[in-house]
C-alpha cells in the first residue's frame, strides 16, 4: 500500500485532518478507477473443434517381449535378436516406436553401427566377458 504524506497531497497539518484524509482516500480511488481497462461488449462465438481434432495412435512402447515383432518389419534385426534378448535380461529395455521406425537407419550395411541403434538395443558388447560368460 503507497503512503501519500499530507505535505506531499498539498495539505497541512491542521484540526480538520480527518477531513483531508477522507479527500486523500477518494483522490486513490479515482485514480484507481481511471487506470482500470474498459470493457468491450463481445459477441460469443461458436466454434467447432470436432474439425481440427486429428486421430492419433496410441504410444506403445516395444519390449523385449515384441521383439519379434519389431525383427518382423526389419529383417536386418533378425541376426542380432537372440544378442538384444540376451542382453536385455541384463539391461533394462523399453523402446519408443518412433526411433525404431524412423530413427535407425535399417538400410545401412551394418546396422550395428548406427547410433539411434546403439542408444536403443542393448547388446552383449555392453556386457564385460565375465558376465556374458555367466549368461
Amino acid at each position: 500500500m503507497k503512503i501519500i504524506s499530507p505535505l506531499v497531497a498539498g495539505l497541512s497539518f491542521s484540526s480538520d485532518l480527518p477531513n483531508k484524509k477522507s479527500i486523500i482516500k477518494n483522490a486513490r480511488k479515482a485514480s484507481a478507477t481511471q487506470t482500470n481497462y474498459q470493457a468491450t461488449a463481445v459477441e460469443p462465438q461458436i466454434v467447432d473443434m470436432s474439425a481440427d481434432v486429428v486421430q492419433t495412435e496410441r504410444y506403445k512402447a516395444i519390449s523385449l517381449q515384441a521383439l519379434d515383432k519389431v525383427a518382423e518389419d526389419h529383417p536386418q534385426l533378425k541376426p542380432h535378436l537372440y544378442d538384444v534378448k540376451l542382453a536385455g535380461m541384463v539391461f533394462p529395455f523399453k523402446a519408443s516406436p518412433y526411433y525404431v521406425d524412423e530413427l535407425i537407419d535399417w538400410e545401412a550395411a551394418d546396422v550395428r553401427q548406427d547410433p539411434f541403434y546403439k542408444l536403443v538395443f542393448p547388446t552383449l558388447d555392453m556386457l564385460t566377458d565375465e558376465h556374458r560368460e555367466k549368461l
